[in-house]
């Protein structure tokens, strides 16, 4: 067909390969050009804002890719500490602090703790001589561990968050905690083998030896 207006014919052709392809209408092909225009020119000024910031001599493509591997590693390492159990356990242990006002509670908290040595320690080896919080006055054996004091003091900043001071004495002090605990064992026993119970027993079983009572709990 004859067309004097050739804009009008180009025009006209469009309108039949929309219709044909099912393609956007002219106006969304128009405004989709302009928003593509938009993002070039936005995403273009985005990178030269990029590149001012970055100092001469600057080795763009190694050294700077080099170093966002490098601080996205350093992450990791320090995501999958935190994440680690054994850290974990440790900074809830530090989170929760314990009152410590007398010698037979730190004894306890020892042994919940599962510190054996000290533990040995302060049952065998060490007399107190006077207790305060914060104050520990102590006499002690020749088998006193020799890190104990270092250890001591370490273990009750950790459990109570505050500084004590582990104080040699050249008092006596008490007995140890080991020798009141025998020295109990054997008034049990003495008190069982002068029960009527025992003088039954021996009556019918004249062989038998009492050597050891236990208090049950």
């Amino acid at each position: 067909n004859f067309v004097p207006n050739h804009f009008l014919s180009f025009q006209m052709l469009i309108m039949r390969l929309v219709h044909l392809k099912d393609l956007p209408s002219p106006e969304q092909v128009i405004e989709e050009a302009l928003n593509s225009d938009t993002r070039v020119i936005a995403e273009s000024t985005e990178k030269k804002d990029d590149f001012n910031e970055i100092k001469p001599g600057t080795i763009i493509n190694k050294q700077t890719s080099a170093k966002t591997q490098i601080k996205s590693v350093i992450q990791e390492k320090a995501e999958d500490i935190d994440r680690n159990p054994k850290i974990l356990e440790k900074k809830q242990e530090v989170g929760k602090l314990e009152i410590i006002n007398s010698f037979e509670k730190l004894v306890q908290i020892t042994n919940d703790k599962k510190e054996i040595e000290l533990k040995f320690d302060l049952e065998r080896n060490v007399r107190v001589v006077k207790f305060e919080t914060g104050k520990i006055d102590i006499s002690f054996n020749e088998k006193l561990s020799k890190n104990f004091v270092r250890s001591l003091t370490e273990k009750l900043k950790l459990w109570t968050g505050e500084r004590w001071i582990i104080s040699l004495s050249k008092e006596t002090g008490k007995n140890t905690i080991f020798e009141n605990k025998e020295v109990h064992k054997k008034k049990l026993l003495q008190d069982a083998l002068e029960s009527e119970v025992y003088k039954k027993i021996k009556e019918s079983f004249p062989d038998a030896e009492l050597s050891e009572v236990e208090e049950t709990k």
